[in-house]
C-alpha cells in the first residue's frame, strides 16, 4: 500500500538509505531501492520530494539497479541526470553483459560504471572497488593475491577531514579506506572490516575469472604511457595469475598533461581513456555529479568506455 504524500516521512526514508550504504549493507539497500522504486512507480505522482528523490536514485544506479526500474524516477526529477538514463537505455543490455573489475587506484571504475549501467548487480564489488589504493602499494597488494591486505599492526586510522569519524588507512602500502568510517569498522580490532574485505577479495578472484572480464584502473597518478611499462607488465602478470583467460586492462586517466584527450591504445591489452577533470571538479560529490559538468565529463568517459567495449 502506497504511503499518502503528506503522511510520508522522507528524511527518515533519507536516513535509510544513508546507514545502509555506510554500513555497506549493500544487498538490503538493493532490495530497499528496488521496493522505492516499485512505490514510485505506483504512487501517481505523489512523492515529489527532491532530496529523497535525488538519494532513492544515487542510491539504485549505485547497487546496479537496471535501466527499466530507474525509469519513472529518471522521469520524476528531470534534471541533467536525466542523460545518464538515456545512455543506460541505448547502452545498458549489452555492457551489462559483461564483467568489469575495479582495479583502485580510487573509486571511478566502480561509482561512475554502476551510475551508467555497466552493471546490473553487485557481484563484482571487490575491495579495490571503494577506497584510494596507490601505486606502487597496489602492485605489492595484487602480486600478494591480497596477502599483505589490512594486516592486523599495518593498519590504523585518522580522522575523517570532513566528518572527523575515524577512518581505516594503511601507511605503507598507501591506501586509505575512506567509504569505511565509524566505531562500526574501526572497533573490535578492525574484525567486522577484515571480515568483509576477505569476503570481497573472493569476489575479486571470481570476478577475474570470468570469460571476457576487462579490469578498469583509475588516477594512477604517476602513470606515463612511455614510462611505466615495467608496471604495466607486472599488472598483467597479477591479472593473469588471478584467473584472467586473456588479461585486458583499461586505464581512466585524467591528468592534463600526458595524453590528448580520448582512447588510446597501448597494446592488444592495454588501452587508455584520457579525459582530463573539468577546472575545479570535485567529481565525488552528489550534486557535482548531478551538475551539467559533471554529467558531461562522465558521459565522455563512458562514451570512450563503450567504445572501446562495442
Amino acid at each position: 500500500m502506497t504511503v499518502p504524500a503528506g503522511k510520508r516521512n522522507y528524511r527518515q526514508d533519507i536516513e535509510e538509505l544513508i546507514s545502509l550504504a555506510a554500513e555497506h549493507e549493500w544487498d538490503a539497500l538493493a532490495g530497499l531501492c528496488r521496493r522505492h522504486l516499485e512505490a514510485l512507480a505506483e504512487d501517481g505522482g505523489t512523492a515529489t520530494h527532491p532530496g529523497y528523490l535525488r538519494w532513492l536514485r544515487e542510491s539504485a544506479e549505485q547497487t546496479g539497479i537496471g535501466h527499466r526500474a530507474l525509469a519513472p524516477l529518471a522521469a520524476r526529477i528531470g534534471d541533467a541526470g536525466t542523460e545518464r538514463q538515456a545512455f543506460r537505455e541505448a547502452h545498458g543490455d549489452r555492457l551489462s553483459r559483461g564483467t568489469y573489475v575495479s582495479l583502485g587506484c580510487e573509486c571511478q571504475p566502480w561509482v561512475i560504471l554502476n551510475r551508467w549501467g555497466f552493471r546490473d548487480s553487485l557481484r563484482d564489488l571487490n575491495p579495490l572497488c571503494l577506497g584510494l589504493h596507490r601505486m606502487p602499494g597496489l602492485l605489492d597488494i595484487l602480486e600478494s593475491d591480497f596477502g599483505l591486505y589490512a594486516r592486523p599492526g599495518s593498519i590504523s586510522t585518522r580522522p575523517h577531514h570532513a566528518s572527523e569519524e575515524p577512518l581505516i588507512v594503511d601507511d605503507g602500502l598507501g591506501v586509505t579506506w575512506n567509504h569505511h568510517r565509524g566505531e562500526s569498522w574501526t572497533g573490535g580490532g578492525f574484525a567486522r572490516f577484515r571480515t568483509l574485505l576477505d569476503r570481497q577479495a573472493e569476489a575479486f578472484r571470481a570476478s577475474s575469472r570470468r570469460p571476457g572480464a576487462v579490469h578498469v584502473m583509475s588516477r594512477w597518478v604517476a602513470f606515463h604511457p612511455e614510462r611505466s611499462g615495467a608496471e604495466l607488465n607486472r599488472l598483467l602478470k597479477v591479472l593473469a595469475g588471478a584467473g584472467a583467460e586473456r588479461p585486458r586492462l583499461v586505464l581512466l586517466d585524467f591528468e592534463t598533461d600526458k595524453l590528448s584527450p580520448g582512447i588510446h591504445r597501448l597494446s592488444d591489452e592495454v588501452q587508455v581513456v584520457s579525459r582530463p577533470y573539468p577546472d575545479g571538479y570535485l567529481w565525488p560529490g552528489i550534486h557535482a555529479c548531478n551538475s551539467p559538468e559533471g554529467v558531461a565529463w562522465e558521459y565522455s568517459v563512458v562514451s570512450d568506455l563503450a567504445e572501446l567495449l562495442a
